[in-house]
């Protein structure tokens, strides 16, 4: 998964223009009283923290590799740690500047990081508050938020550490069809083509090149290999038979136990909080193999338990099968993070590892020893899937090389006339 800053009463990152102009980041307590500038005692002068505060625009993902030496990461570990270690709540605010440390002196262009400053005067951007600056860099910045009544000229805004991407996903070939269901096309983020830092292009690759060539393969199978629809029809029933009669099963007994809707709405709620602390906790920005371990079997026994002898009326089916899959995925995910992790591997991409054998993440958070990457593990392809016997198993498969591939356009453009292509 990828994980970043972003506002929580309107999700929307808080990366580019958002972090160039420097805003000032704050924590309170739950009632919104004991305000506190948390970042400053972590960084040595304004340079450093400004030089953090701006990168977190270019480098707004979460990132193992950035938490050392005043990283711009370091920012989003401070703000999982006000908010879920310390149970505070931490905003972003562009009405004032950077409050920093009472000896560094005043906030002001001679102390700022010189990559920070040069950005800003360039671009014309330079002014005395946060909310000039980005209104003298991108308007529509302030606008975005403006239309949906909130004015970071007069609030600041909540954030906090938030889930942004899949990262992982089903295995598919160079068409994007499944590999092991055939005229099944995952396309998008549900495709395990994005790989572990998620370069910006993947989410292009796997959506529009991805739909592209699902369309083209659909029509290169043509008439003579076309989907046998009634075959297909009798697979599905296979599997959606038994979801039907758990579903008939929840809405039978809640008319024979004349289940009101407000009691079905809290059940539900209540096992769809618990799948969100869970894997809030384990599968988030921070991790560890013991929590893992812990969660996973949690998880397992949810899966199995919770649904069972559900009272639930018609109108939310809908709600109720959605919470079936995320209580499905989540047993997939924390199985494969646990197996990782036992298997050796270390902080990478977006989530760093604690570990008591681990390095120091900074000389104030003593408690944070972040287990390094194990690079060897960029040699294999984790790849999960189930037993025969209905159990998750999981192999670490090598990657392939890269072919070494003579493109002659001739032969390439005679492939393409004549579509053998399809064919590969």
């Amino acid at each position: 998964s990828q994980f970043g800053i972003a506002s929580t009463k309107v999700r929307w990152n808080l990366s580019g223009s958002y972090q160039q102009v420097l805003p000032r980041y704050f924590s309170t307590d739950l009632e919104g009283n004991d305000e506190q500038d948390f970042l400053s005692p972590y960084f040595p002068s304004w340079e450093k923290i400004t030089s953090a505060i701006f990168l977190k625009g270019y480098q707004w993902p979460f990132d193992a590799s950035k938490i050392s030496q005043n990283g711009s990461s370091l920012i989003d570990l401070l703000v999982y740690t006000e908010t879920q270690v310390k149970n505070r709540r931490v905003f972003l605010d562009f009405r004032t500047n950077i409050s920093g440390n009472v000896t560094w002196g005043p906030f002001g262009k001679k102390v700022l990081d010189e990559t920070a400053l040069g950005y800003l005067e360039k671009s014309n951007a330079w002014a005395e508050t946060p909310i000039e600056r980005l209104l003298l860099l991108n308007p529509d910045a302030y606008d975005l938020y403006l239309d949906k009544h909130i004015d970071l000229a007069k609030e600041a805004i909540e954030i906090d550490v938030c889930a942004q991407h899949n990262n992982g996903g089903l295995s598919s070939d160079i068409w994007w069809e499944s590999t092991n269901l055939r005229r099944f096309y995952p396309i998008g983020e549900v495709n395990g083509s994005h790989g572990v830092s998620r370069p910006g292009g993947s989410a292009l690759n796997a959506g529009q090149v991805g739909a592209l060539r699902c369309a083209q393969r659909i029509v290169g199978y043509g008439s003579e290999h076309a989907l046998q629809v009634s075959l297909a029809q009798e697979e599905a029933c296979i599997q959606i038979g038994p979801i039907v009669e758990l579903a008939l099963q929840w809405t039978k007994k809640a008319v024979d136990e004349h289940i009101s809707i407000q009691k079905a709405k809290d059940t539900l709620d209540t096992i769809r909080a618990s799948i969100q602390q869970r894997m809030s906790h384990s599968g988030g920005p921070v991790r560890s193999l013991q929590d893992l371990q812990d969660s996973y079997a949690d998880a397992v026994h949810q899966n199995t338990q919770a649904l069972q002898g559900l009272a639930i009326p018609a109108v939310f089916l809908p709600q109720a099968l959605r919470l079936r899959h995320m209580l499905i995925a989540q047993t997939w995910y924390l199985f494969a993070i646990q197996e990782y992790l036992a298997a050796g591997g270390g902080s990478r991409g977006s989530f760093v590892v604690f570990d008591t054998t681990g390095g120091e993440a900074h000389p104030l958070l003593p408690d944070y020893r972040i287990k390094a990457e194990n690079k060897d593990m960029r040699k294999v392809c984790q790849v999960i899937s189930k037993s025969s016997e209905g159990t998750l198993q999981q192999e670490f498969v090598p990657c392939r090389a890269l072919p070494d591939m003579d493109f002659w356009f001739e032969k390439v453009w005679a492939d393409f006339r004549s579509k053998t292509y399809f064919t590969s």
